[in-house]
């Protein structure tokens, strides 16, 4: 189960890395969502071979935090990305299903380091960053990604701690400081800079708000 992301149209492997992250992000989603609607044992135990196959590849502790790093050409990166961060919540959904303490372990861990992306000046969190030798923000772009607070509100309903629903109020009154727009919406942005304007008609994802800011 743990693949590179990219394959051809036979289904055969055609490279690319091995992550959760960008390109690989919806299967694992739709895997576990699908398995809880239709209660298909096949795709209940396909996702967790997942989860143990990830976690033996991918999941590290480094001196930044703990994640499921990228792997490719024989290596882990040190590396986290917003897109990632959708999984500890993942995580937190899975172990009320299968009632494994492991997977909310994990889940507990990672969102520690996802929520670091937001330890910036403005509270507006960046796109990416390293985890070694510690952790720094490698791309201070904000795209109003959805990931960390949505995996923020499956911590707070599953485990009922305070600190989750705290870390999101942050997050909401940051982004309701320095993103919202006067003649209204939200504006992507860099973190630390003000708000820019893209061109009329032109999309940018830095200057713009994309449709997932309201969807989710």
């Amino acid at each position: 189960c743990a693949r590179p992301n990219r394959v051809s149209d036979t289904g055969a492997s055609i490279g690319g890395s091995i992550s959760i992250g960008g390109e690989s992000d919806s299967f694992y989603e739709y895997l576990l969502k699908s398995a809880i609607q239709t209660r298909e044992k096949g795709k209940l135990a396909y996702f967790e071979k997942c989860v143990d196959g990830l976690y033996a590849l991918l999941y590290r502790r480094f001196p930044g935090g703990t994640t499921f790093g990228p792997h490719r050409n024989g290596r882990t990166s040190a590396s986290i990305g917003h897109l990632d961060c959708f999984f500890p919540g993942l995580l937190a959904l899975s172990s009320t299903v299968y009632k494994n303490s492991r997977h909310l372990e994990m889940a507990e861990a990672m969102m520690d380091t996802c929520v670091k992306l937001y330890k910036t000046p403005t509270g507006v969190g960046a796109e990416s960053a390293s985890l070694e030798p510690h952790f720094r923000i490698t791309n201070n772009e904000n795209k109003l990604r959805p990931e960390v607070v949505e995996s923020l509100f499956y911590l707070w309903r599953i485990t009922g701690r305070e600190r989750y629903r705290n870390f999101a109020w942050e997050m909401f009154r940051a982004f309701e400081k320095h993103a919202r727009q006067p003649q209204g919406g939200y504006c992507a942005m860099r973190v630390g800079e003000a708000c820019p304007r893209g061109s009329a008609g032109e999309y940018r994802d830095v200057g713009s708000m994309p449709s997932f800011w309201v969807g989710e």
